[in-house]
């Protein structure tokens, strides 16, 4: 395997959105980015080394990618696999210094429509995630959309969308979103 592969790239609502897969311990020099963005890690793990500090992510976790920070990176033994988003410098005069719980829903919402929207041009993402992994992740598209687009109690959201029960989707939901359903309903 190549040491980096673009599995997809697409803009979706205004955004970028990236799906890169990296190899087994593969590291990548100290780079900086010219555009801030978001990164949710859907398999595997990485490291990432700044002035800020140690940021280790593994599958779930969301990250941001402030502008022009010089930072290094590693990813695990098994590699990773990282959706990317890169919101719209039409919505964002200056590079955002900060992000807001507001910037991160943006782009989030632009990844959930990425796979909500257009699932057939992801097998190669979708080949790159176990089957249950797979279905953990659509259930949590599944009940995201209904939490942002409803206001239906969470527990019947989880009940509709095939989770065992409320606790169990919100472990599911904190594992693949990085978040609970009711922070996310909140933002």
């Amino acid at each position: 395997m190549s040491p980096s592969e673009v599995l997809v790239e697409t803009h979706v609502d205004g955004n970028t959105v990236t799906v890169v897969r990296y190899a087994p311990f593969q590291e990548l020099e100290t780079h900086a980015h010219g555009e801030e963005g978001l990164t949710v890690v859907l398999q595997g793990t990485f490291l990432e080394e700044s002035l800020r500090g140690t940021l280790v992510a593994e599958a779930g976790s969301i990250a941001t990618r402030p502008y022009g920070m010089p930072h290094t990176n590693r990813f695990g033994p098994d590699g990773a696999v990282i959706l990317g988003v890169i919101p719209d410098r039409d919505r964002f005069v200056e590079p955002i210094t900060e992000w807001t719980g507001s910037d991160i829903l943006a782009v989030y919402r632009a990844g959930l429509r990425l796979v909500a929207r257009d699932e057939n041009a992801l097998p190669e993402l979708l080949a790159a995630i176990s089957p249950r992994e797979y279905r953990t992740i659509q259930l949590v598209r599944r009940a995201a959309t209904l939490v942002l687009g409803t206001k239906a109690p969470l527990s019947r959201i989880a009940h509709e969308c095939g989770f065992a029960d409320h606790s169990h989707m919100c472990r599911a939901f904190r594992r693949v979103a990085g978040w609970s359903p009711s922070r996310l309903r909140a933002c």
